[in-house]
Formats: C-alpha cells, sequence, structure tokens
C-alpha cells in the first residue's frame, strides 16, 4: 500500500518527543511491513531533522494557527495528493479536515489517529498556578472568551464532528478518551482500535543498555530514593501538583525530586520551590539531550505523572515503563490505565494522597520491584504492545484500501442530478 501520513512536524532523535515518536515508530513499522510510506508535515517550518528519514517527506506550510483556517487548508492538502496514494493516516487534530474531504467526495480512505480530546474539550490548567484575581477572573473579557467558547462548542458538537464522523477508521490511544469522543459525537469511534502510545521498544532498551531485570537489580541502591518527572513545564501538565504533593511528605530527607524540561511556567515552578522551602530536595536539570534523559531513567526510583487531563495517556509514561520504572498517577485516569498494575494511584488532585503514596512506594523496595516486573507484563498486552498494535493498523488499513467501497454523501447526491 502507498500510505500517506498527513502530521504536524517531524524532529531529530534528540528533539523529538511525544507523538513525533510515536508517528516515525508507526511509519518505520509500516515499511517494514512492505509498505511505501510518504510523511507529508503540514507546519514544515518547525521541522527539525538532521538526516534524512527513511521514508519519503514531503513539506507543506499551513500559515494559520486558527481552527478553521487549519482544517481546510487539510482539506486541500488530502485532495491534492489523493491521486498519489491508497490511504492517508492524519493527526486528530484534522479529523474536521478529513471530514470536509470525504464530504465533497474524497476518494481515499482515512485513518485517524486520536491522541487528544476533541479540541473543544482540552482544558491545561494548573490549578495551583492560578494567581488571576478575582477582577480578572470576572470580567467582561472573561465573560466574552467563555461566550465564544459556547459557541464553538455547539459548532463543533453538532456541524464538525458530524463531517468528522465520516472518516473511515480511528485508532486511539485508551478507552477513556475513546469514549471521550463518541460521546461527543464521533460515530467511527464505535469500532476504533485501541493502539496506546506506539514506542521503539527494543531499540530503546539496546541502546540503553538494560534488560528487564535492569531496575530490580539496582532497586534499594540509591543513598535516598529518587522521584522523576520530566516534560514541557505548561499549564494542566502536573508541576504545581506534584510540588504540593511532595511538600507534605513527612519524611523528605529520605527523597530527591528531580524536575526536567522548561517552558512558561517555569517561574512559577521555581517560586512553589521557594515557597515551600523545597530548594534542599529539587533538582531541576531543564531540557537534556536524549542520553542524558536515559541516565535519568536509568537511576531514578520513581516516576511520578500527577496530571495530565483525565482521558489522556502519555508517551513520556510508556518511556518510563520500558525502563522498569514503577509510576504513581492519578486515578480513574487514561494514565493509569496506561499503568496499569505497574503504578499506585493516588485520588486525582489531592496532595495528600499523592504524599501518601509516595511515602508508601519510597519506603518498599519490594513493592518497586513488583512494580518494576509488572512493567514489562504490561508492555506486552496487546492494547499496548506496539509490535501487535501496528500490525493490527496494517491489516485494517489493507480492509479499508482493498474491501468494498463506500459512496459519500456528496457521490450519491451528485448521482442522482446526473439521473435527472
Amino acid at each position: 500500500m502507498k500510505i500517506f501520513f498527513v502530521t504536524s512536524k517531524l524532529k531529530n532523535p534528540n528533539t523529538a518527543a511525544g507523538s513525533v515518536i510515536e508517528l516515525d515508530y508507526m511509519m518505520k513499522e509500516l515499511m517494514r511491513l512492505g509498505n511505501e510510506v510518504t510523511a507529508v508535515t503540514v507546519f514544515s517550518k518547525t521541522n527539525d531533522l538532521t538526516e534524512p528519514p527513511p521514508y519519503k517527506l514531503i513539506e507543506e506550510n499551513i500559515n494559520s494557527v486558527k481552527l478553521f483556517p487549519i482544517q481546510w487548508a487539510i482539506f486541500k492538502i488530502l485532495r491534492k495528493y489523493e491521486k498519489d496514494c491508497d490511504i492517508f493516516h492524519i493527526d486528530g487534530q484534522y479529523i474536521y479536515g478529513g471530514g470536509f474531504y470525504k464530504f465533497f467526495g474524497g476518494k481515499k480512505p482515512l485513518f485517524a489517529y486520536l491522541i487528544r480530546e476533541p479540541a473543544i474539550l482540552g482544558e491545561y490548567t494548573s490549578f495551583l498556578f492560578d494567581n488571576r484575581s478575582w477582577r480578572e477572573k470576572y470580567s467582561l473579557k472573561s465573560f466574552w472568551k467563555l461566550f465564544k467558547r459556547k459557541v464553538r462548542w455547539f459548532i463543533e458538537r453538532f456541524i464538525l464532528v458530524r463531517l468528522a464522523s465520516k472518516i473511515d477508521y480511528v485508532s486511539c490511544l485508551n478507552p477513556i478518551l475513546n469514549k471521550m469522543h463518541y460521546d461527543f459525537g464521533l460515530r467511527p469511534t464505535a469500532n476504533g482500535l485501541i493502539i496506546g502510545d506506539t514506542y521503539p521498544m527494543d531499540e530503546t532498551m539496546r541502546m540503553a543498555g538494560i534488560t528487564e531485570n535492569y531496575y530490580r537489580g539496582r532497586a534499594g541502591k540509591n543513598e535516598k530514593v529518587v522521584l522523576y518527572y520530566s516534560g514541557r513545564m505548561a499549564p494542566g501538565k502536573g508541576y504545581d501538583l506534584l510540588l504540593a504533593g511532595f511538600a507534605r511528605v513527612k519524611n523528605k530527607g529520605n527523597f530527591k525530586l528531580i524536575l526536567g524540561g522548561s517552558g512558561p511556567e517555569e517561574p512559577q515552578v521555581r517560586r512553589m520551590i521557594k515557597d515551600f522551602g523545597l530548594e534542599n530536595y529539587v533538582e531541576l536539570p531543564g531540557w537534556v539531550s536524549r542520553e542524558k534523559l536515559y541516565e535519568y531513567l536509568k537511576t531514578s526510583d520513581i516516576y511520578v505523572f500527577t496530571r495530565w487531563g483525565k482521558a489522556l495517556s502519555a508517551l513520556a509514561l510508556v518511556e518510563a515503563t520500558v525502563f522498569g520504572l514503577p509510576s504513581i498517577v492519578p486515578a480513574r485516569t487514561g494514565l493509569a490505565w496506561e499503568a496499569g498494575k505497574s503504578a499506585l494511584t493516588f485520588e486525582p488532585e489531592n496532595p495528600e494522597d499523592l504524599a501518601r503514596q509516595i511515602e508508601k512506594l519510597g519506603s518498599d523496595s519490594e513493592l518497586r520491584k513488583e512494580l518494576s516486573r509488572q512493567c514489562y507484563e504490561r508492555l506486552k498486552e496487546p492494547d499496548l504492545d506496539s509490535h501487535q498494535t501496528v500490525v493490527a493498523m496494517n491489516v485494517i488499513m489493507k480492509s479499508l484500501v482493498f474491501g468494498p467501497k463506500k459512496q459519500s454523501l456528496y457521490e450519491f447526491l451528485n448521482g442522482l442530478r446526473k439521473l435527472h
């Protein structure tokens, strides 16, 4: 098959993160399965490649950052390359453009990958960093923003998502996110494929020099229990909640907390560390190379991921799981689904319960060893094992390409017009 991936950007291995890593792995695996793969990046000015990828690359540039112009541009890109491929794979944030394509008679199957909530439902907030005054929260500007959000919700829920439901097939990170899209009206999710975060597990373990027994062989040997978390210091990433929880840990002297990354909320992170008097317990290394990231994952004891929306899961958590790191995540969330039995859970947004779980896991090296063993059991399950999920994608794509073709409403109406 000739598969065209329509995605935002591509990065080199040292700067890649999140969905960029997932999609790169998918494309390479689909090539290995005998397909001809092309990546079409639509915000190509942000590409950061040090060498050409093994698949063909086409660079397009969408100049707008607004929802509707982006979706219309996606529609035009799909029409532009329709004759060159057998099937399109599109990022989930472009499903409305995909809906336009199918509504207006697009002939090639569309396979969408959902990694975020419906656009209007995305709510990324660092609650403990919200320092807005009462006047700011209840100003006319705030009410106008809320009104526009309500209007956009109506347009997305009752118009755009109905167009997007014409997409042929979807895959999704986890069942919680899949249900959220279904409840919002995206009908293809009724039979969607759950694939987790596709991650190059085997390659990473070889590069890092680790085995499934690596963590269990070193557990309990650090002078202090090392807690680790890394990401972009941005709204919704949970740095505020993690610090609030760690501040409540009774025996902080037994722990060291490493917070990697940087971003727009870094000043608030630093201020909270100072306000809580945690300067002697917290290390802020900033952004580091992938090689250095692997070193942190190889030497830490516990990975703590406190917030990333109720429905979202994260490649960073899968990466920690590949290194056998036991984790602490919020209960009943996409993160908890992803970690499975390899994590302890705490009540979401409850720093006291988070502190209790840190103390519990930090004081029990045997429990950490067992959770580490469970990491690799979880990675072998069919809804997270990327070896199995990409093969399933390949089978479904073939059925869409070579199976019976469905007629779009646009084509049906055109046919009726010709009859008369």
